[in-house]
């Protein structure tokens, strides 16, 4: 709730969508390249957790507080 309150609902809804944007299509990305490279399946994972953290950080916050 502190959070929300010194920086506002809008930055937070367009840094945590902004994320979740640019996570999603490196994970597309890196999806299509697993096969072929050893160690890309390992980046798949810190994308998904990089989604995971833009949404948490974002709307999901968010959604909480006004649900409250």
């Amino acid at each position: 709730g502190l959070v929300i309150e010194r920086i506002g609902r809008r930055p937070l809804l367009i840094f945590g969508f902004s994320s979740m944007a640019v996570f999603f299509s490196l994970l597309t990305v890196f999806l299509n390249f697993q096969d072929s490279v050893s160690w890309v399946p390992y980046l798949s994972y810190i994308c998904i957790l990089a989604v995971i953290a833009g949404f948490c950080s974002g709307p999901g916050n968010i959604h909480q507080a006004t649900c409250l």
